[in-house]
């Protein structure tokens, strides 16, 4: 049995690897931030310096996004393997400071972002011997089918102007 510290690394170097592979940078964004996260649900620890209060940060989420915005066009991608904190009551499922893993990438389709999901489980399990059963990518028709749905005509009709199909039905065509 490893230890939880051996596991953590495990899992680190597999996801270092996993994105170096998918020819991405890893960044380091600051740990004490201007303001908290947007998110009304989320609460961020204040921290009070001699001149002026900062923020832990709830994720590395505007610190990503600032990075990958003054980035060359040419960077796929960029990720954080970063410490976290929220200000909620602990709990069996709550720690107030954790690690968490978060990546943005440029022109990416939302079915190719489900696979990066995939891709990275399954490389963070592969040294344990684990998998992931193989998954089912949906497009938003076969979901509404598969799951008898439908989906509100002014949905459709955003996601259809913003990738060049028509709507038919409760679906798209080319």
């Amino acid at each position: 049995m490893m230890s939880p510290h051996r596991l953590r690394h495990a899992a680190a170097n597999a996801i270092r690897q996993y994105f170096r592979e998918q020819d991405f940078i890893e960044v380091i964004t600051p740990l004490l931030v201007k303001s908290p996260a947007i998110e009304a649900h989320l609460d961020a620890f204040e921290v009070h310096g001699a001149s002026r209060s900062y923020f832990l940060p709830t994720s590395p989420e505007f610190g990503l996004k600032k990075t990958l915005a003054l980035e060359p066009e040419t960077t796929r991608g960029i990720f954080e393997i970063a410490h976290a904190f929220r200000d909620d009551l602990p709990s069996k499922l709550h720690a107030p400071e954790f690690i968490m893993v978060e990546w943005y990438c440029r022109n990416t389709p939302y079915l190719s972002l489900a696979e990066q999901v995939y891709g990275l489980l399954q490389a963070i399990l592969t040294p344990y011997n684990k998998s992931i059963p193989q998954m089912k990518l949906y497009t938003v028709q076969e979901y509404c089918t598969v799951y008898n749905m439908t989906i509100p005509p002014a949905v459709l009709r955003c996601l259809a102007n913003k990738n060049n199909l028509q709507v038919s039905g409760d679906g798209f065509t080319q």
